[in-house]
């Protein structure tokens, strides 16, 4: 029996294994990243209602109370309402210095609702008599981070296999 012929099945069967569950790997996080995705999309809708409900001056008290509580629950998504003209009105989660221009911080918020609207299609709200509003919002750090994740552990795999001779 050749220990040299051996050593090289069992890498082989390793390698094997290795690429198995690297697939397996990104096959469950994409199906994770989609159901993640598409809560956050829900949880953007019920934001929008709420925003709608709340300023709606014929809701009661408590009423108005739960759907200021489900506006200041989404602490994680980025969001920006714009006006009819998909100018930015306000926004939340996003990281932004407080201490710059009126001018510059429309500059930024521009360039956020560019990238916003590649990743998902703005909400339609109409907010009390007159145009219709939009909220633009992307994924939440903790969805990004889960995305990208599997290929980073892939790429930190194949460094792995290449240091021990793969």
């Amino acid at each position: 029996m050749n220990i040299y012929e051996n050593k090289s099945k069992v890498k082989i069967v390793i390698l094997i294994t290795a690429l198995l569950i690297g697939g397996a790997s990104l096959f469950y996080t994409n199906i994770i990243v989609e159901q993640l995705s598409d809560r956050e999309r829900r949880t953007i809708e019920l934001y929008a209602n709420a925003l709608k409900y709340s300023i709606n001056s014929e809701v009661n008290d408590e009423l108005s109370f739960l759907n200021q509580e489900i506006i200041s629950a989404n602490n994680s998504i980025p969001v920006i309402l714009t006006d009819a003209d998909h100018l930015p009105l306000n926004y939340r989660n996003l990281d932004i210095n407080e201490d710059i221009s009126k001018k510059r911080l429309e500059e930024i918020l521009r360039k956020e609702i560019e990238i916003m609207a590649e990743q998902h299609d703005p909400i339609e709200v109409n907010i009390g008599e007159g145009p219709i509003n939009y909220i633009y919002y992307k994924n939440s750090y903790l969805l990004t981070q889960l995305t990208y994740y599997p290929y980073i552990q892939l790429t930190r795999d194949v460094r792995f296999f290449r240091v021990y001779g793969f």
